[in-house]
Parts: C-alpha cells; sequence; structure tokens
C-alpha cells in the first residue's frame, strides 16, 4: 500500500536547504516510518518522477532533472530507491503484437478446481503464447491473455494443451476485436 506522509511533506523546504544536519534527521525519520508501517512513502516528487517515467522510461537523468527540478544526482538516487522499493519494477518497451507474429490477442476464463488451480496457473504460464494470468474472485477461475499467430494456433491451445491441465472444468473464449485503451504502467 502506498501512502503519502502529509504531516512531512508539508515541513518547510528551506529547512532542509539550510541544514544538512535536519535533512539528514528528517530522511531518518522517514526511513524509520517506512519501516514501522511496513509501507512505502510515496511523495509528490516521487509522483512526478513516476509519471515522466510511464511517459518517457528512457528520458536521461539530466532532462529528468530538469523536468522535475532536482539535481541529477538526487533523481538518480530517488529513482534508485524507487526500484528497491519494488514501485519500479522494470523499466520495458511496448511492441504490438503484430510485429512479433502473434497479432491474434485472445482471452481466456478458465474455471479450474479449488484443489488445481495453482498448478493449472503454472502449467498455463509455461505456455509461450500466454502473457498474463490473473486468478480472479469467485468460481476459481483463471483470467488469461494470449497472443496467437492465428486461428490454427488458438485451436491447438484450446482443443489440445487446455484438456491436458489437470483441474480445468470450463472454458471461456474471447477475441480482442479492437483496443479503446491502453494503460500498462498500472499493473496488479
Amino acid at each position: 500500500m502506498l501512502q503519502i506522509d502529509k504531516y512531512i511533506l508539508d515541513l518547510p523546504i528551506r529547512i532542509y536547504n539550510n541544514d544538512r544536519n535536519s535533512r539528514k534527521h528528517r530522511l531518518q525519520r522517514i526511513e524509520e516510518m517506512t519501516r514501522r508501517q511496513d509501507e512505502i512513502i510515496i511523495d509528490e516528487i516521487d509522483t512526478k518522477i513516476l509519471r515522466t517515467l510511464i511517459e518517457d522510461s528512457r528520458i536521461s537523468y539530466s532532462d529528468l532533472s530538469k523536468t522535475i527540478g532536482l539535481s541529477r544526482a538526487r533523481i538518480k538516487h530517488r529513482i534508485v530507491e524507487l526500484q528497491e522499493n519494488g514501485v519500479i519494477e522494470k523499466f520495458t518497451i511496448l511492441v504490438p503484437s503484430k510485429y512479433l507474429a502473434r497479432p491474434l490477442p485472445v482471452f481466456f476464463d478458465i474455471h479450474v478446481a479449488p484443489d488445481k488451480l495453482q498448478a493449472a496457473a503454472k502449467r498455463l504460464s509455461d505456455h509461450p503464447d500466454i502473457s498474463i494470468i490473473y486468478q480472479m474472485s469467485g468460481n476459481n477461475t483463471l483470467h488469461v491473455h494470449g497472443f496467437f499467430g492465428d486461428m490454427e494456433k488458438v485451436a491447438e491451445f484450446t482443443n489440445e494443451y487446455l484438456p491436458q491441465i489437470k483441474g480445468v472444468v470450463s472454458i471461456n473464449t474471447e477475441f480482442l476485436i479492437r483496443r479503446y485503451k491502453i494503460e500498462r504502467s498500472l499493473m496488479v
């Protein structure tokens, strides 16, 4: 759970710019609160950094420092902290599936027997055309996203691969017709 500690963030910045010991004390206090609450504190500057990186993860530290208004070294330090705390999981690119010879996005809702759910999810994750697997609430359902080369590959997956997975009760298959919005910066 992400939390912004408003009390700490509302303290006058000028005090910390003039007194290194006070700044050090403030950082120690934030670290103590983070350990104590077992939560990661994201402030306004971190939020600006994250939003900028979402738009362009290849932006240089120098350009990011100009955008945010902090030194290049401070920007780098904050990004490293965000990575170490698991806020930034990885930097990546988005490639339309058609350029990877898998132009057919398909969604599956796979109902699985409760005692076979973990094993079924593991087996599905081994398939090269499957990109996302979520366990959904109710009815022991796995919501699965796959990208396939053609209808024959989808047929092989549904008629040959899925029946081999123990515990599969039913399968609902849907094909993507049109995408209206994609926001991959927010992952579950």
